[in-house]
């Protein structure tokens, strides 16, 4: 039971990105704290980034980005939200 609990709480502090560019001259982890800082204003402390799934060449790949805690999360979901409904 502990570990299950351990598990949940280690998701939390995940965030998926979808249509984020793999790009061969930078990491996924420059790329992503470089597209916050240009279009949402903060920058986002990312513990580790993971691409998930196989390669294809019409899309990308999703990005698994685990962040320091929670909190962070929800930082980068509410300034994610703020960019969408000002487009």
């Amino acid at each position: 039971m502990h570990r299950v609990v351990n598990d949940i709480n280690k998701r939390k502090n995940n965030v998926i990105v979808s249509g984020l560019t793999e790009v061969n001259e930078a990491s996924d982890t420059e790329v992503f704290q470089q597209l916050f800082e240009d279009h949402l204003f903060c920058k986002p402390t990312v513990v580790s980034c993971a691409r998930l799934g196989k390669p294809t060449p019409d899309k990308p790949r999703r990005l698994l980005v685990r962040v320091h805690n929670e909190e962070a999360v929800n930082t980068l979901l509410i300034k994610r939200k703020e960019w969408c409904t000002k487009k």
